[in-house]
């Protein structure tokens, strides 16, 4: 069931009390400034002389009647990319002091060059007296509706199965069959797992520098799991893979902060279970379990896949992302489950700061990928 499509829940620019509100609804507070002299309109201050005030370039200068509840205000409508650098007056009790704050500086200030700032129209000149200490260094974030993010490796973080890619050029040609007779429900998971690491007899340190030659990661992962960990939402790779190059390759792209729930790898004993269900052996990962636990923890949860193993934890989360075109996608289509189609983790962000509500989780027990031990 693919989710309609969610409006831009930004809203355009209002009035907060007095406040100005800017296109995304958040509070912006009124500035009074020192009152030393009288506000003439023209931009001076500490400036350099080479900074090019040309109107057509970006900035307006001049005293504007402000709107929203602020009158007479002086007016920042935006700051071209320059390269130079203005000096702004930083005032402190009982001393000035100068410092040069570069035009991309501002960039923190929630998009300076777009949304403007109304001053009294008491201030000072704008430019001279504004610094850093008297404006928000940020607004809030949107409040996303997860608690939690749970990501795929092979096909979603990584652009690659990888599993498959080593099976092809380590392993024994009929690799494949173990999958279809997993998928028609003739063996389980983890009998199909075993039988095909137990193909994989190369050294392990050759299969690593195969994987990560030939395995690149998703160009937009790494950017994704910043941007949650930045609103701390945690992100936690779940694999029903073989497990030991998912850290290497995460390591190799630089990206830091994940958790992770696989399988362990045992070149003797053979792969291990440790994040299996305690009775169920359908897979070797319980990711249906992995999504319990992260729920019992955060709360709401996300979950992005793209593969067959990946329909157990789509359909116990509060959302899911599924990869356009891949068995995911046509799996929820055929049991009902909403989800959101992505084709990059950009996809996965934009939906998630859309959504207002969630589909909840289908559920259902016993899990349909559910096997008893023979």
């Amino acid at each position: 069931m693919l989710l309609p499509h969610l409006p831009d829940l930004h809203t355009s620019g209002n009035t907060l009390g007095g406040e100005e509100g800017d296109r995304r609804g958040h509070r912006r507070p009124r500035l009074d400034l020192p009152e030393s002299r009288q506000a003439d309109g023209v931009f001076h201050g500490g400036m350099p002389a080479d900074l090019d005030l040309d109107p057509e370039e970006g900035m307006a200068t001049g005293t504007e009647h402000g709107t929203s509840g602020v009158q007479g205000g002086l007016r920042i409508l935006g700051f071209p990319n320059h390269t130079s650098a203005v000096q702004l007056r930083r005032r402190k009790v009982g001393e000035r002091d100068e410092e040069a704050i570069h035009l991309d500086d501002f960039a923190a200030l929630d998009d300076l060059c777009t949304n403007a700032f109304a001053l009294e129209s008491r201030c000072h000149d704008p430019v001279g007296e504004i610094h850093p200490g008297m404006l928000p260094c940020s607004y809030p974030a949107r409040v996303l509706p997860v608690g939690a993010v749970l990501v795929d490796f092979d096909g979603t973080a990584c652009q690659h199965d990888v599993a498959e890619h080593l099976l092809s050029e380590f392993g024994d040609p009929s690799w494949s069959d173990y999958d279809i007779a997993w998928e028609r429900g003739e063996i389980g998971g983890r009998d199909a797992l075993s039988s095909q690491a137990a193909m994989l007899s190369a050294p392990l340190s050759e299969m690593l520098r195969f994987a990560i030659d030939h395995c690149p990661l998703d160009p937009t992962f790494g950017p994704f799991v910043e941007w949650s960990q930045a609103r701390d939402i945690p992100v936690t790779v779940v694999s029903d893979g073989f497990g030991f190059y998912i850290g290497p390759l995460l390591d190799a792209h630089a990206i830091v902060g994940t958790d992770l729930i696989t399988n362990g790898w045992r070149r003797v004993q053979g792969l291990g279970f440790q994040n299996g269900h305690p009775e169920c052996v359908g897979c070797g990962t319980c990711k249906k379990q992995a999504v319990e636990r992260a729920q019992a923890s955060y709360g709401r949860v996300a979950f992005v896949g793209d593969g067959p193993s990946d329909r157990f934890g789509a359909r116990y989360a509060d959302v899911t992302f599924a990869k356009g075109g891949e068995s995911l996608s046509r799996h929820c289509e055929a049991e009902g489950i909403p989800y959101l189609p992505w084709t990059d983790f950009n996809d996965v962000r934009a939906g998630l700061e859309g959504l207002a509500t969630l589909p909840g989780p289908v559920g259902g027990e016993p899990c349909p990928g559910w096997r008893d031990p023979t």
